[in-house]
């Protein structure tokens, strides 16, 4: 973005983004150090291409920080590997990241990011909550910069052998755990095959839950009767059967007490 625009283009870019914040938001975003970045990029996303086919994405969050993507091209070896992967369980002799990865490929293939918005570092221009004073806001300029680093990282990944290394350890959303078996995304969720089960089931309760809360107040009700009746009517049976048994039990107790007192008798 040039910087050599006078005073009044400027204001007047200010004043098209606060009435777009105005439309957006209901108020202007606070002043602060954030002022002439979302004055000059104010797309939601930008993206270009850089040399071998990688692309650099930029990207704000809707607190209006910055996040940072790298799109690697078709052929290389990470494409459809998880970032997960990078947690301190590359194989031996693999290199780390530039910087902690919270994006990856089993979300989008080829496509691995960072964030300024959960790191506890960034200043967030409509965070609602107090800031840290010792905060820093991210620039565009810089976060293109961290995207060019990890850019190079990739491409500098490629001279390695990787599927002769030790097999890297595989995360599960679900266990939290590692694992040297492969996961694979299950409803939305990357996980195990000792999780697979259990995620679909959360997956169907929740779908469940999320279609019950969309009824009305009076089907609620009505499904709620029935289930109470049923439990009344398995509760019912279920005494019903005890009070059999305890009497069963009653009448052959007596009848030995009464075969017992006829032989005395006699």
């Amino acid at each position: 973005m040039s910087s050599t625009m006078t005073d009044s283009e400027k204001a007047y870019r200010r004043e098209c983004r606060h009435r777009n914040e105005y439309y957006r938001y209901g108020k202007a975003t606070p002043a602060g150090p954030w002022d002439d970045d979302l004055d000059n990029y104010q797309e939601p996303r930008y993206e270009e291409e850089v040399d071998g086919g990688y692309k650099v994405i930029l990207r704000r969050s809707q607190w209006l920080s910055w996040n940072g993507y790298v799109k690697l091209p078709s052929d290389h070896p990470c494409y459809n590997v998880s970032h997960y992967e990078f947690f301190n369980r590359l194989p031996e002799g693999v290199p780390k990241p530039p910087m902690e990865l919270s994006y990856g490929s089993h979300k989008e293939p080829g496509v691995f990011g960072f964030d300024h918005t959960w790191q506890g570092r960034d200043f967030m221009p409509r965070w609602p909550f107090a800031q840290a004073p010792g905060h820093t806001f991210s620039t565009y300029e810089m976060v293109r910069e961290e995207c060019i680093k990890l850019m190079k990282y990739f491409h500098d990944l490629k001279n390695y052998d990787l599927k002769n290394h030790a097999p890297p350890m595989h995360y599960c959303e679900q266990c939290c755990e590692f694992c040297t078996k492969l996961t694979k995304v299950v409803e939305g969720k990357m996980c195990c095959a000792a999780c697979e089960s259990e995620v679909r089931k959360e997956a169907v309760d929740a779908r469940i839950a999320a279609a019950d809360a969309r009824k009305m107040p009076y089907e609620r009700e009505r499904e709620r009767a029935a289930v109470r009746a049923s439990e009344a009517v398995a509760a019912n049976k279920g005494d019903a059967a005890n009070a059999g048994a305890i009497y069963a039990a009653m009448m052959a107790k007596k009848k030995g007490k009464g075969k017992g007192k006829g032989k005395g008798k006699k």
